[in-house]
């Protein structure tokens, strides 16, 4: 907590970069971006500290997308995706952005599990109502398959709440091979077909049950507990 409230917001507000977003104030809290990702130059960049480059790159995706975007249909917070939407519409992070998330793994981690610790405790001051983990995290965790956040996503993810969380948790472990869920009746059905199934999957307490209990099984497997 301590991390984001003196260092990370104050450097949102104090580091001159060219952020082309703006939230939109509805229940989603969904980023919109409007201009064309400008990249600062290799000199500007590698100039940034650690927690610079994170800002930076949370808030400021370099790459077009190349594919078509995944479309939310009306009722989407009461489906399971089968893949993550995009955090930015039509823009991704770049190769260089990829490597830092990578290369740069523990203290990524660090500055997302502070971020979420503040959120969660601002919620509890202000009597909010829990929000979504941001969805630029979840794909910054996928980026760099940090496994070794899932005890931690775990213990802080509010039931029926956050669809895409039960969506990054069978990423993980799909990604990483594990065996008793990429070969269990539920990844069957929602999987196997490739992509001329349906992306996503109607919520059900089971289907959160499920996956849960497999991604905590995985969890303990690895046994990323931290």
């Amino acid at each position: 907590m301590y991390v984001v409230k003196y260092f990370i917001l104050p450097l949102i507000f104090s580091i001159s970069l060219p952020l082309y977003a703006q939230t939109v104030n509805d229940t989603t809290a969904e980023t919109q971006w409007y201009y064309p990702p400008r990249p600062l130059s290799d000199s500007a960049y590698n100039a940034f500290t650690c927690q610079q480059k994170f800002v930076y790159n949370i808030n400021h995706p370099e790459s077009y997308n190349q594919i078509c975007t995944l479309i939310r249909q009306p009722g989407y917070e009461r489906t399971i995706n089968r893949y993550l939407p995009p955090f930015a519409k039509d823009f991704k992070w770049s190769g260089r952005q990829l490597r830092f998330f990578r290369d740069e793994k523990i203290m990524v981690m660090t500055f997302i599990k502070a971020a979420i610790e503040e959120e969660i405790a601002l919620q509890k001051v202000t009597r909010e109502s829990k929000k979504k983990v941001a969805m630029s995290y979840k794909h910054a965790i996928l980026a760099m398959n940090g496994v070794e956040m899932i005890p931690f996503l775990l213990k802080t993810y509010d039931p029926g709440t956050d669809m895409d969380m039960l969506t990054l948790f069978m990423l993980l472990m799909i990604d990483n091979e594990y065996i008793p869920f990429i070969t269990s009746p539920f990844y069957c059905g929602f999987y196997e077909n490739g992509y001329s199934k349906k992306r996503e999957g109607k919520y059900a307490t089971a289907i959160e049950d499920e996956i849960l209990r497999q991604v905590t099984a995985f969890s303990n497997e690895k046994k990323y507990r931290k």
